[in-house]
């Protein structure tokens, strides 16, 4: 299973849906994490901290398109001006 997290595109949203711990318990357990580029960087966790614990950091379209299952603090719902322009990356 893959399991991707996503970078918080909600204005002035400085939460990220997994931190290093995470991926670091998840991959134990055979995991493999995908991270979007600069996902935790409002959170205060720099790239490098997700790829020494075992997570992938890849580009936006990659976590759509790699991962079973995506996380984000906030639904894409949750920004309305971007929705439309994103809606599209879920997989059915």
């Amino acid at each position: 299973m893959i399991i991707g997290a996503l970078k918080e595109k909600y204005p002035n949203e400085k939460r990220v849906s997994l931190v290093p711990a995470d991926v670091e318990r998840l991959s134990k357990k055979g995991v493999d994490i995908v991270v979007e580029k600069g996902a935790g960087e409002l959170a205060g966790f720099s790239d490098d901290d997700y790829t020494s614990v075992g997570a992938k950091v890849v580009d936006r379209e990659e976590v759509f398109s790699s991962a079973h299952l995506i996380t984000s603090v906030r639904n894409l719902m949750a920004d309305k001006d971007n929705f439309l322009s994103e809606k599209d990356s879920y997989r059915n």
